[in-house]
């Protein structure tokens, strides 16, 4: 058998990935693989209001915030299986 093996970083550096960056819901288009929250925590609820026409279209939410608490509020907005979170 022959063939090239490609490492994983050179695999990484021919994948054209053109994420689209928003900070205005109304923006947003098609659907979401991946939804990243960096707000205080206690403008969670606020920030999660905004996006509520946004929930049905976000795969993943990517919680990165310093509050134990915030992971409870995302899994009733979204669901448990679709939020990652980590305490920064």
């Amino acid at each position: 058998m022959t063939g090239t093996v490609s490492s994983p970083a050179s695999f990484a550096a021919r994948q054209r990935l053109s994420p689209a960056m928003i900070s205005n819901p109304e923006e947003a288009q098609g659907p979401i693989d991946l939804a990243v929250l960096c707000v205080k925590a206690r403008d969670t609820a606020a920030a999660l209001a905004q996006a509520r026409g946004l929930r049905e279209q976000i795969q993943v939410v990517l919680s990165l915030q310093h509050s134990i608490s915030k992971e409870d509020e995302l899994a009733r907005w979204i669901g448990a299986g679709r939020v990652i979170s980590r305490c920064i």
